[in-house]
């Protein structure tokens, strides 16, 4: 890493964190991560029979799934802290000095290529009831997209942002590398009170959120973090639900629109775009149900990169006049991988009239815009530009399977409203 100047923020660079398939292996090697300590095989469980680079490189999802009685963890350690387990210890001596506003180099190694997206960011530490040390988001500092695609060592320049603060001393701020495979969409921002209803969700981490598959994250629960009353990952929509502000966007009855995907991993099988209404249980939880599937392409998903069909909003549309009456689900299930990705997007189809049935309530977020933004364009998932690469519309009905819009059972994920 090259010169950065004297010394006027101290960050602590450390490993990559959240690699979210056991198909990827890496690491940060610029900045000089933090290495595997003493302290931490002894807190760390099971864990404290994996060598130290096994710990390093091995996706922490897989780490996380080694639990052995007889080999229980410390209360206050959690490999899922943001930091792959790792924190700040008075030994450290791997502390990177880096001037605000100044560029530096960011380098890493893959031992294994799986496509998907990075984000460098600035963590702060946070001592939560229980004693863990949880590593949150301050800033994020860059984001590479097609990243991991092939395997050796990387490399780029980043810049260390004006205006940062609370940094000052060692064990103060952390520089995490999060590397995650993508999905079918890009995802809808996940909101503040998404991850306060979330439980344990809320140190997954954002993008991973976003873009793991459900039956994954289902497995994360904590009694130490409980999901609210209200709250249902399998709700149809990946566990969001429209809030005041969404982007939302207008589709007129009849009028074609185009639909845009990136998948970073193939898994083949199927995708359904289909148009679904939120309604309230007795519980308080919102979950969408099936109105009118538009579109099924089958076979889909056996490629990888950008792809893209057109679609036709149906005439009589009923009860999707507002925003948050309706949301178009983008809905891919894979029975070989045995993996379900599904994102909704917000929309208003003019002329359609007001909802029949009760609409959701809208939940605030913890800083509320006023109004929504309506959108006369087409539902774009991805900010890029793919060729058309429509299938065949085969119908395939899986009302069993995680997150299809007509199953009452599971369900998966929302896709960026834009």
């Amino acid at each position: 890493m090259h010169s950065t100047g004297l010394a006027s923020l101290a960050i602590i660079a450390t490993a990559a964190a959240f690699i979210s398939t056991a198909d990827a292996h890496g690491q940060m090697l610029v900045p000089i991560n933090r290495q595997i300590t003493a302290k931490f095989r002894k807190d760390g469980g099971t864990l404290s029979q994996a060598g130290d680079e096994e710990l390093q490189y091995s996706p922490i999802e897989l780490l996380s799934q080694r639990k052995q009685k007889d080999f229980p963890e410390a209360k206050t350690f959690s490999v899922m802290n943001g930091c792959r387990g790792t924190v700040y210890e008075a030994g450290n001596t791997n502390i990177t000095t880096l001037k605000p506003g100044a560029d530096f180099d960011v380098e890493w190694i893959i031992q294994a290529p799986h496509p998907g997206t990075m984000k460098l960011s600035i963590v702060k530490p946070s001592t939560d009831s229980s004693g863990k040390i949880m590593y949150k988001n301050y800033k994020t500092i860059i984001t590479l997209d097609s990243f991991a695609q092939n395997g050796g060592t990387g490399s780029t320049t980043a810049t260390m942002p004006t205006g940062v603060v609370g940094c000052g001393k060692a064990g103060d701020c952390a520089l995490q590398m999060e590397a995650y495979r993508g999905n079918a969409h890009h995802a809808d921002q996940i909101s503040e009170q998404y991850l306060k209803d979330s439980g344990v969700l809320i140190n997954i981490g954002g993008g991973q959120v976003q873009i793991a598959p459900l039956e994954g994250l289902a497995q994360h629960k904590q009694a130490d973090f409980p999901i609210a009353p209200t709250f249902d990952l399998m709700n149809g929509c990946r566990g969001t639900v429209y809030e005041e502000g969404n982007n939302v966007t207008t589709l007129q009855p009849g009028g074609d629109f185009d639909v845009r995907w990136t998948i970073m991993a193939p898994h083949p099988g199927y995708m359904k775009l289909s148009i679904v209404k939120p309604s309230e249980e007795s519980t308080g939880k919102i979950m969408y149900k099936n109105y009118k599937t538009i579109l099924t392409i089958e076979p889909f998903g056996e490629n990888g990169g950008e792809g893209s069909a057109a679609a036709t909003m149906p005439n009589g549309v009923e009860g999707c006049e507002k925003p948050g009456d309706c949301a178009l689900q983008f809905y891919w299930h894979s029975d070989i991988a045995d993996q379900t990705y599904v994102t909704c997007a917000d929309i208003i189809v003019p002329g359609s009239g007001g909802s029949a049935t009760p609409t959701a309530p809208k939940a605030t977020k913890a800083t509320p815009k006023t109004t929504p933004k309506p959108i006369t364009a087409t539902p774009k998932p991805t900010t890029a530009a793919p060729k058309a690469t429509k299938g065949s519309s085969t119908y395939k009905s899986e009302a069993s399977v995680a997150g299809e819009a007509d199953s009452t059972g599971k369900c998966t994920r929302r896709m960026r409203r834009e």
